[in-house]
């Protein structure tokens, strides 16, 4: 064989290894970017729960806070009739 053909086969080699090692490096970069990625969206999934839950706990204090002004309210329309019977008598 020529040196022409020996010199363009260890060229070719040489370009299909180097390309070979940077697939294998850019994979291991992809998967540790997946693996951060996964970290991330975990815990914002953790934030947004800790918000609902907060949000859920407002909601049954406004629900308790409603349901006491319902009973205050009764309590004054019931004081209110009562003080209205004595005035007539």
């Amino acid at each position: 064989m020529s040196t022409e053909i020996i010199t363009s086969l260890i060229i070719a080699s040489s370009s299909i290894i180097c390309q070979l090692l940077i697939n294998a490096s850019n994979r291991k970069k992809l998967k540790a970017d997946n693996e951060n990625t996964k970290s991330l969206i975990v815990y914002r999934i953790d934030k947004l729960e800790q918000k609902q839950d907060k949000y859920n706990h407002l909601q049954e204090r406004v629900f308790n806070l409603e349901k006491n002004s319902a009973v205050a309210d009764e309590e004054i329309k019931v004081a209110n009739h009562r003080i209205a019977d004595l005035e007539q008598k």
